[in-house]
C-alpha cells in the first residue's frame, strides 16, 4: 500500500499534477465534444448544400427529359461529391437512380446499401418508424431533414420529399460519419499522448519549482538543527523578508532573541544564587572546622560558634525564599495581596531592623521623610513584597558602602505618587 509522502515538496508536486491532470482530463473531453459537435454541424451543412445542389441540377433537367427516370439519370450523372452519395427513391421505397461518388468511402456507401436502409426507413410502418423522421412524410417541397441511420460506423442523410413530373420522390444526400469519427479518435490518441507527457513534465518542472521555493526553507531547517543552548545568538537565513517563508524566519529569529534573554537571564540567575550562597555555606563549614579542629573548647566558644552559625542559616534561609520569591514570580505564580498600609511606618520598620546591621558596619543609616504627620504616606500594597524590596535595597547600600558613611532613606510625596530613595556612599551599580 502506498503512503502519502511526507515531504512537502512531493506533496505540492502531486497536488500540482493532479489538479493539472483534472484540468487536462475535464478540457480533452470538452473539446473532443466541441469538436465532434462542429464536425457533426460541417457534415449536415455540407449535406444540405449537396441536396440543394442536386435538385437545381435536377430542376433543369426535368424540362429537358420529359421522362422521370431519364430526367433523374441526368442529374445523377451530371453531379457527384467526395464521400457524399445522391440518392433518389419513390414513395414505395424502390431506388430509382444514386449518383457515383469518389472518395475513400466509396465502398462503405455502395448502392445497394444506402437503397436498403433508406428503403427500410420509407417503408417502415407508422408505430415502427423510428430511423425516419416524420417531417419526411410532408408535402412535396418540404425542407429536408436530417437523421443518422444505424449501421456500423453510422450514415448521416439529408432527406426530404419533392414533386417531380407530377410524382412524389425522395431526394437523400448521404455520408458515412467513418471520417468524422477518424477525426475524433486521431484528436483523442494525440491526447492520450500529450496529456501524459504534458503530466510527466509538469511533475518534473513542479517538483523542481517547489524544490526551488522551498529552498529558503531547507537552509532554515539546517541552520535550526545546527543550534543548541550555547549557540543561540545564531540566527535563520532570511533570504526574502517579504514573502512568506521570510516572515516565519523573522519570527523565528524573534522567538530565539527571547529564548536567548530567557537564557542569559537564567545564568545571571543561577551565577547570582552561587554567589549568594557561597558566602553562607562558606562560612558555615568555616565556622563549623574551626570548631571541630581542637577538642574541649569552653562552652562560652561553642556558643559563640553555634550564634555564628545560627545567624548564618537564617541569611541562608532569607537567600533561599529570595530564590523561592523569583522562582515563582518568573512562573506567573506571585499573586500580590493588596491592603491599606502606611509607606513612612514601613520604612522606619526596616531601617530600625537594619541598623544593627549597619552599626557593625560603622555606618550611619538615617531617615529624611518630609511627610505631613497627620496625613502620612497612604498606599495599597502588598506589605511582604514591599517589605522585601525596601530591605534588599537597604542590605546592597550597607553592604556596599564603605565603613563610616551613611545611608539615607528618603520618602517623600510627588502627588500622583511616593518616591522612594536609598543614598549611600558606595561605588555605585556599573552602568553596563
Amino acid at each position: 500500500m502506498m503512503r502519502w509522502p511526507q515531504a512537502v515538496r512531493w506533496r505540492l508536486t502531486l497536488w500540482y499534477a493532479g489538479t493539472l491532470a483534472f484540468m487536462l482530463g475535464a478540457f480533452a473531453i470538452g473539446s473532443l465534444f466541441v469538436v465532434s459537435r462542429v464536425l457533426e454541424a460541417r457534415t449536415d451543412h455540407f449535406l444540405e448544400e449537396a441536396r440543394r445542389a442536386f435538385l437545381a441540377v435536377l430542376a433543369t433537367e426535368e424540362i429537358e427529359h420529359p421522362e422521370l427516370l431519364e430526367a433523374v439519370q441526368a442529374a445523377v450523372d451530371e453531379i457527384r461529391f467526395d464521400d457524399t452519395r445522391l440518392v433518389v427513391l419513390d414513395t414505395r421505397g424502390g431506388a430509382i437512380s444514386s449518383s457515383t461518388m469518389r472518395g475513400p468511402s466509396r465502398d462503405l456507401l455502395t448502392d445497394s446499401a444506402v437503397a436498403l436502409r433508406l428503403v427500410q426507413a420509407v417503408q417502415s410502418s407508422p408505430h415502427e418508424r423510428t430511423a425516419l423522421p416524420a417531417s419526411l412524410l410532408l408535402e412535396p417541397d418540404a425542407p429536408a431533414t436530417l437523421f443518422t441511420i444505424d449501421t456500423g460506423d453510422g450514415l448521416r442523410v439529408a432527406m426530404g420529399p419533392i414533386l417531380l413530373h407530377e410524382q412524389t420522390v425522395y431526394v437523400a444526400a448521404v455520408r458515412t460519419r467513418r471520417e468524422l469519427q477518424d477525426t475524433l479518435s486521431s484528436v483523442a490518441k494525440a491526447y492520450l499522448v500529450a496529456i501524459p507527457l504534458a503530466l510527466l513534465l509538469s511533475v518534473v518542472g513542479g517538483f523542481v519549482l517547489a524544490r526551488r521555493a522551498l529552498a529558503p526553507l531547507a537552509d532554515m531547517n539546517r541552520q535550526a538543527r545546527a543550534i543548541e543552548a550555547d549557540t543561540l545568538h545564531e540566527r535563520l537565513p532570511v533570504a526574502n523578508p517579504h514573502d512568506e517563508l521570510g516572515e516565519l524566519a523573522g519570527i523565528i529569529n524573534a522567538l530565539l532573541g527571547r529564548l536567548e534573554a530567557a537564557f542569559e537571564q537564567q545564568r545571571r540567575f543561577v551565577a547570582d544564587a552561587s554567589h549568594e550562597l557561597r558566602s553562607p555555606v562558606a562560612i558555615l563549614r568555616a565556622e563549623a572546622e574551626v570548631t571541630l579542629a581542637r577538642a574541649g573548647r569552653p562552652e562560652a566558644e561553642y556558643r559563640e560558634s553555634l550564634e555564628v552559625m545560627r545567624g548564618t542559616t537564617d541569611r541562608l534561609s532569607r537567600i533561599v525564599e529570595d530564590l523561592f520569591l523569583l522562582a515563582r514570580a518568573d512562573s506567573g505564580h506571585v499573586r500580590p495581596q493588596p491592603e491599606t498600609l502606611y509607606l513612612e511606618e514601613l520604612v522606619d520598620d526596616c531601617v530600625r531592623a537594619m541598623r544593627a546591621l549597619a552599626l557593625t558596619r560603622q555606618l550611619q543609616l538615617r531617615v529624611d521623610s518630609p511627610l505631613d504627620p497627620n496625613v502620612g504616606a497612604p498606599y495599597l500594597g502588598d506589605l511582604e513584597l514591599l517589605q522585601r524590596l525596601v530591605f534588599n535595597l537597604l542590605d546592597n547600600a550597607v553592604k556596599f558602602t564603605n565603613p563610616g558613611g551613611t545611608v539615607l532613606v528618603r520618602l517623600t510625596d510627588e502627588r500622583t505618587r511616593w518616591r522612594l530613595e536609598v543614598q549611600d556612599d558606595g561605588p555605585g551599580i556599573p552602568v553596563e
